[in-house]
């Protein structure tokens, strides 16, 4: 690195020379010589900004203060950092920024005059060429970028809130930020652009398509919102578990509350069963209503239809087997019909006296006496109905009562809990009875907007059958279709693939951070492991199953961070270097020892630049670092405190 100008460095040029084990480069010096602002200057030259700019940096001038008040009136200073570096396949790269100032007369102001980036790479004849503009930025993205810089140059110090300030939305898109999955998601943006220009031009061409794609799109469009809505809302809704799982970790640690908060626990769990039950009753219920529902409702009319069937029974109008339509063919007959013997003047006398007390046709009776034993059992059916549901409401009642009884204790102990003259209890109640009713609530919205979600598939699903099944009358109108059905197919095959890929990697991220995370603490037996949730979410849970990141020091807060951030590193690919200001301010001895041993280890794949404090440099992690550093450098300021210097110890 070369460094004129800028902020506390005048003029500074470091070889980080690699050792013969590992590129490790150890800078030290007190707090205010320009260690962060070292940090800024990577910043500078790469990205053109300063991040980790504090207070009073940014009141000063980005022009050395020397370098201004030595400065003529007719000079224009330089502000210059030149990064050479390594890229793709080991080749060099120099990054270069350099703005050119004019000076106030009172020397404490500057106004820029000229800025130039530039990227200078080597041809195949060792020749640099320069490159400027969109190329240089270009390079810039293939060493580190911009996006995921703060996982290779970031302050220490920032780890500890680091779980506090980032939601698992922001975690996902660094994932897939760190991993390039952006390209399969530009690719998908691509692909959806191109099938709109084709679907459009297809429609001009055959309205009815047109119509459908204009359906289709507007359903596509309702499905991704309702997508981004369930993400928002599974990311609150585990949000309000982990927090509620570390409010009671925290309110169970507190010896006035530990009874209370027992007792509160076995009521919930009641609650829970209670509603349980009363909404399996309410099932239950219903399944009878359904059950009986016909019956009930055509009871009156059933029970007439019965009553008249009997009549009739009784009046002889409904003899059992006789047939009207037989009988009078039969007098037509030598034969009878029914038994088969001849048939005499006797005989079919008696034949026309039955005819005569038949009223109604036979077809008509049949129907009523197959009728009759199907109303009877109908009618039936409702003879245990009221003893039934009586019996059911009861029991519903009963569990009503109890429901009404536990909702009224649960109140009674939030009350107790809040009404404590402990600030931080009442503070935690309040804030476990708002986090719990958000949680409902979001659940709800999380069901119905599941529900929606799935008839918008299916909708899609619907009008693409529609789509591809269009009717397609010349050349250009098919070849339209078909290339926009071909983009349709290959975004589902692009998402598919970008959905098991960040999953692939939140496993692999996952699965690295409890390596480095279990190397680095030194509380084996009270964490069981790191989590990252489908919704990317971060836990820390303890051996007994509970998630406590919010309950944890701010050491075990930085070491999961750091943990966290070197999975992200190791998984992305990129082999560019990692640089951590202030890496250990809050970490105890023992672990300071781990986190030196870790770092020596990467160290050996790659470069690895920490910036310590003279009091974080202490001796647990001198005696780990000192023998594997490739070099260590003092910071200094001069006396004069208008510069500082960089000196190999």
């Amino acid at each position: 690195m070369k460094i004129q100008n800028y902020r506390q460095y005048h003029d500074i040029d470091i070889n980080f020379s690699k050792g013969s084990q590992t590129d490790l480069q150890i800078f030290i010096g007190k707090n205010g010589v320009g260690k962060t602002n070292f940090l800024n200057a990577i910043n500078w030259c790469l990205y053109g900004d300063e991040p980790h700019l504090s207070a009073e940096s940014d009141r000063q001038p980005i022009v050395n203060k020397q370098t201004r008040l030595e400065s003529s009136n007719d000079e224009i200073p330089t502000v210059l950092v030149e990064i050479h570096a390594r890229g793709k396949k080991n080749n060099p790269i120099i990054f270069k920024r350099e703005k050119s100032y004019t000076i106030s007369s009172d020397r404490k102001s500057v106004h820029e005059h000229q800025t130039k980036f530039v990227a200078i790479v080597k041809d195949k004849k060792n020749n640099d060429v320069f490159k400027e503009g969109e190329d240089a930025i270009s390079l810039v993205k293939q060493f580190v970028p911009e996006s995921i810089r703060e996982y290779f140059f970031f302050d220490g110090e920032r780890l500890e809130n680091y779980f506090k300030t980032v939601t698992g939305v922001k975690i996902q898109q660094e994932m897939m930020d760190i991993s390039q999955i952006g390209l399969l998601q530009s690719m998908s943006e691509r692909l959806e652009k191109l099938t709109k220009e084709y679907s459009k031009e297809a429609g001009r061409l055959n309205p009815d398509f047109d119509k459908i794609r204009s359906d289709l799109d507007s359903e596509n469009t309702r499905v991704i919102q309702l997508g981004n809505e369930l993400t928002d809302l599974d990311t609150q809704i585990e949000s309000a578990k982990r927090r509620l799982g570390e409010i009671e970790v925290e309110l169970k640690g507190i010896p006035d509350v530990e009874s209370l908060e027992i007792d509160r626990d076995g009521i919930k769990n009641q609650i829970t069963k209670k509603t349980g039950l009363i909404e399996a009753k309410k099932i239950e219920k219903n399944d009878l209503l359904y059950k009986h529902g016909i019956s009930l409702l055509l009871k009156d009319p059933l029970s007439n239809t019965v009553k008249i069937i009997k009549e009739k029974h009784d009046n002889g109008d409904l003899p059992p087997t006789d047939d009207k339509d037989l009988l009078l063919s039969t007098l037509d007959n030598p034969i009878c019909k029914v038994c088969g013997s001849e048939l005499n003047d006797k005989s079919r006398e008696y034949i026309k006296n039955i005819l005569q007390t038949i009223s109604l046709s036979s077809k008509v009776a049949h129907e009523l006496q197959s009728m009759e034993p199907w109303l009877d059992r109908y009618l039936d059916q409702n003879t245990n109905y009221p003893k039934i549901i009586k019996q059911l409401n009861y029991e519903m009642k009963l569990i009503d009562d109890e429901l009404v009884s536990f909702n009224a204790k649960k109140i009674e102990l939030d009350q107790k809990l809040e009404s404590f003259n402990v600030d931080k209890v009442r503070k935690l109640q309040r804030e476990r009875v708002s986090l719990e009713n958000a949680k409902e609530t979001n659940l709800r919205r999380q069901g119905r907007a599941q529900t929606d979600l799935e008839t918008a598939k299916k909708r899609v699903e619907g009008l693409q059958i529609q789509l591809d099944k269009a009717e397609i009358e010349d050349d250009r109108s098919k070849n339209l279709a078909n290339k926009s059905k071909f983009c349709n197919e290959a975004i589902q095959i692009v998402t598919k693939t970008k959905i098991q890929l960040l999953d692939k990697i939140r496993q692999d991220i996952e699965d690295e951070t409890n390596k480095k995370f279990f190397e680095l603490i030194w509380k084996k037996k009270t964490f069981k492991c790191v989590k990252i949730d489908p919704n990317y979410n971060v836990s820390l849970i303890s051996v007994d199953d509970i998630p406590m990141l919010g309950s944890v020091g701010k050491a075990e807060n930085e070491l999961l961070a750091l943990a966290f951030m070197l999975a992200l590193h190791t998984v992305s690919g990129f082999d560019s270097p990692i640089l951590i200001d202030t890496p250990v301010a809050r970490i105890s001895d023992e672990q300071r020892e781990n986190f030196g041993k870790i770092l020596i280890e990467i160290s050996k794949e790659k470069q690895i630049i920490l910036l310590f404090t003279n009091d974080e440099y202490s001796d647990n992690i001198k005696k780990i670092i000192n023998p594997m550093a490739s070099n260590r450098y003092a910071i200094e300021m001069a006396r004069d405190e208008m510069s500082t210097d960089i000196k190999v110890v």
